[in-house]
């Protein structure tokens, strides 16, 4: 589960710096822009921690299950981001010339759905952990320092090494596969796990 986490913290970091790029053409490249696309990011996890937290009571028998779907519809929403965000700069509502606060509008809803699922992850896995370790403040130690040492290398990666040899869209590609590397590795191993319970 650590894995996954580690590396769903490394996807999550280079879909944050791919999509700022992404949506610079729609509202600018200035801090403005920068502060609005890491608002969204931060709502969208708050928003989904909270709800991950509610999914957590209300199943605690399938977290594993909630755990590696989620990863998937992230992949998903990844592999289909490109086109979202390339209708979004298209789309006349949401030109540069255009209001700004349709231009915020535009990029809230273009990143709420995958933050809120990335959001999700952190208190699925951390009560997964926790029914293994019987210690909600290891668990959530562990689980935090593992996605953000991912996310850390994600942030490194990214600028420094993958763009030098890939284009944007394969550097997202590679945080889809991320995402649905984790996503099968956790629902393969929770299922030969039932198995031999």
């Amino acid at each position: 589960m650590l894995i996954t986490f580690f590396i769903s913290g490394v996807s999550a970091l280079i879909y944050q710096l791919c999509w700022q790029r992404l949506l610079f053409a729609t509202i600018g490249v200035d801090i403005d822009s920068v502060t609005i696309i890491i608002s969204v990011f931060m709502c969208g996890l708050g928003l989904g921690g909270l709800l991950g937290g509610i999914i957590s009571d209300k199943f605690p028998r399938h977290l594993i299950n909630i755990y590696g779907c989620t990863e998937l519809f992230i992949g998903l929403y990844g592999a289909n981001s490109e086109k979202i965000f390339n209708f979004l700069n298209s789309n006349s509502i949401f030109l540069a010339s255009s209001s700004h606060s349709l231009n915020v509008i535009g990029c809230f809803l273009a990143l709420i759905i995958p933050t809120l699922l990335m959001g999700i992850t952190l208190p699925i896995l951390t009560m997964a952990l926790n029914i293994k370790n019987q210690n909600i403040g290891s668990s959530v130690g562990l689980a935090y320092f593992t996605n953000t040492v991912g996310a850390a290398l994600g942030s490194i990666a990214v600028p420094f090494m993958l763009f030098d040899f890939m284009s944007l869209a394969e550097v997202v590609h590679l945080a889809v596969l991320g995402n649905i590397f984790s996503a099968l590795l956790v629902l393969t191993a929770n299922s030969f796990i039932e198995q031999i319970n």
